[in-house]
């Protein structure tokens, strides 16, 4: 999430502090790279009842305090006056003011959503460095059933010499046993993809560098079987969530617009799905 606090627009040292994480060293994702050097040299825990239960926690907890929930409700702009964020703007006209606007659509809230109030607070030349920034495109995934032994660690991180090389292996069930059911164990084996590539290849040969991936032999090994359950390739994740030109990281598309008051309401959808 970027979050502006208290509603000023950041500066554009700041600006490409946010953004940093879209970035490549050489053909493997930062973030990628990020990941296994904090968990190795800082550690890391894993929620039991997994990671679903991180966003649910923050729901009830806001929930409890007042916070009112608008799921499927689209934001047309966010407004500002004074270079100051001070409300959104539905698609259907409605105006919400706000005492700060907190937003998880990344660059597309500089570039895209700000009216021209806002865009008149970034300076031009960061505006500019904000639209030539490399983006990462989300990764092929496969959600998987595996049976049989499920060995440690929880995160397995395998390279290769060639474009769109990295591979990570998630098996949560080595840090929480109980989600393994009927004898298999949940995973997930995933691969980014640069996003030049990714746009310029299309959904097809998208759809076989997946079918690459999941022949690798190294993943596979301590496996007595494994059932696809799903897969996501870059150009299905930008269709179903709200992503600024199909780019890492992914995220929700969520706005929150904060008040210092108000009451809770129902909720318009459930907050989360399974898993």
């Amino acid at each position: 999430m970027r979050c502006c606090t208290p509603g000023q627009i950041p500066d554009a040292a700041r600006l490409e502090r946010l953004t940093w994480p879209t970035g490549f060293v050489g053909e493997q994702s930062i973030l990628l790279a990020l990941v296994p050097a904090v968990i190795h040299h800082v550690g890391a825990y894993y929620p039991r009842g997994g990671i679903g239960v991180i966003p649910h926690a923050l729901f009830e907890t806001a929930h409890s305090l007042g916070g009112e929930f608008q799921f499927t409700t689209r934001i047309s702009r966010i407004r500002c006056t004074g270079g100051v964020a001070n409300g959104v703007e539905l698609s259907d006209g409605e105006l919400i003011s706000a005492d700060a606007v907190i937003s998880n659509i990344g660059l597309g809230t500089y570039l895209h959503l700000l009216d021209k109030d806002g865009v008149s607070a970034i300076p031009v030349h960061a505006r500019e460095k904000l639209e030539s920034l490399p983006l990462q495109s989300p990764s092929v995934c496969a959600y998987l059933a595996a049976k049989g032994r499920v060995d440690p660690p929880y995160l397995r991180f395998r390279t290769h010499d060639q474009p769109d090389g990295c591979r990570l292996l998630v098996t949560p069930s080595v840090v929480e046993p109980t989600l393994k059911r009927d004898g298999r164990s949940p995973a997930r084996l995933i691969a980014p993809m640069h996003h030049g590539r990714a746009k310029s290849v299309g959904k097809a040969k998208q759809r076989d560098f997946l079918d690459h991936v999941l022949a690798e032999d190294w993943w596979r090994k301590n496996f007595e079987g494994v059932r696809v359950l799903a897969t996501r390739i870059p150009t299905q994740w930008g269709s179903i969530y709200h992503l600024f030109r199909n780019n890492e990281p992914r995220d929700d598309g969520r706005i929150y617009a904060s008040r210092s008051f108000g009451t809770s309401k129902p909720m318009d959808s459930p907050p989360l799905s399974g898993g």
